[in-house]
């Protein structure tokens, strides 16, 4: 599993312009299954660790909203230098989190980040 978590890793930085870093959670307990840090300054496991609470932040949420029937499909959140996007996956059980930067095509992001969805359901049976 380790090496396909790899490679899917690998492939969202050939396809993702400005990628500082992507990781795969497991959103109860926010601990990465495998990530991908080409920003030494970015803190991947804090950052993976916090986005798996705001996940767990926004299905409460839209309980309490009379939505728990709605799916989210993903979220994203545009900081002033950086865009995070957070792809739920298995039922809210895990995640893929990726950070890039300002300059990356928001559009290309999304495509891959649903992309890999799916080939990372497909690792994690």
């Amino acid at each position: 599993m380790a090496k396909k978590i790899e490679d899917i890793l690998k492939y969202a930085e050939a396809e993702i312009s400005g990628l500082k870093a992507i990781s795969i959670v497991e959103t109860e307990a926010g601990f990465s299954h495998g990530s991908l840090n080409l920003d030494e300054r970015f803190d991947i496991e804090a950052a993976s660790a916090y986005n798996a609470a705001v996940l767990q932040a926004k299905v409460r949420a839209k309980e309490a909203m009379g939505m728990k029937n709605e799916t989210i499909s993903i979220i994203i959140i545009e900081l002033s230098n950086q865009t995070h996007v957070i792809r739920p996956i298995k039922d809210n059980r895990y995640l893929i989190y990726a950070a890039a930067d300002k300059s990356s095509n928001l559009g290309i992001i999304r495509n891959v980040m649903i992309k890999i969805g799916s080939m990372v359901e497909e690792t994690i049976k």
